[in-house]
């Protein structure tokens, strides 16, 4: 065997990919962050206005009303499929982080060194925590839609 496959082992091809994957994780968790820091909480929305283009609408213009239900309407429509996105994207990631956590256990068992499969899970965990955060968001936004805010 030569030397260069002799230093090929499974847990170094593993310990490559995990490195990677903790790589992605970690700059989804920066953007989740960054999203949910420049995006306004939907209670901010200055008096309860779907679109600014509406704030300076004249009184008793019946086209502009009917134009604003309409945006509330199609506002609801978007959300509800944010909603059913992030709730697909938060099942994968469940999974995921299930498959890590079975990962984490096979190495301890086995008697590996594992922090980069421990790092990788608490990353992937933080990255789902953000996505339930977002996830919330969401919610909150439909549920402020429907009151009229």
């Amino acid at each position: 065997m030569s030397l260069a496959l002799a230093n090929i082992h499974p847990l170094n091809l593993n310990t490559k990919q995990d490195a990677h994957h903790l790589a992605l994780a970690r700059a989804a968790i920066a953007l989740g962050r960054k999203v949910l820091k420049d995006n306004p909480p939907p209670s901010t929305f200055a008096g309860g206005k779907t679109h600014g283009t509406f704030a300076q609408e004249p009184d008793g213009d019946e086209d502009a009303i009917a134009v604003k239900e309409t945006t509330k309407v199609n506002r609801r429509e978007l959300e509800l499929r944010h909603l059913s996105t992030a709730d697909a994207r938060i099942a994968t990631l469940e999974r995921v982080v299930s498959e890590q956590m079975a990962r984490v256990e096979k190495l301890r068992r086995d008697g590996h060194d594992m922090p980069l499969s421990e790092e990788t899970l608490r990353t992937f965990e933080a990255n789902l925590q953000l996505m339930h955060d977002h996830r919330d968001v969401i919610i909150r936004t439909i549920e402020e839609i429907d009151f009229g805010l």
